[in-house]
């Protein structure tokens, strides 16, 4: 990850866990997963590189707490 790229990552990772509360990551399903990414695709403010820095967030969260979903995030 690119050092200056670090601070959004953080930004990304907030606000999936936001949107997710008060469930733990662990607990999230797959079709969670889904429906988190498909809502943030349909954000018009979003930019392709910003979808990849969710998408990036959401993988280092879902490793670091080993829920069975974070293999499948692409």
């Amino acid at each position: 990850m690119r050092e200056d790229a670090h601070p959004w990552s953080v930004v990304r990772a907030e606000g999936f866990v936001k949107a997710m509360q008060p469930r733990r990551l662990a607990e999230l399903t797959p079709a969670d997963i889904d429906c988190y990414l498909a809502a943030q695709g349909r954000n018009t403010g979003l930019r392709p590189w910003q979808l990849v820095q969710i998408v990036d967030a959401m993988q280092m969260l879902g490793q670091t707490a080993e829920a069975a979903w974070a293999v499948r995030v692409e």
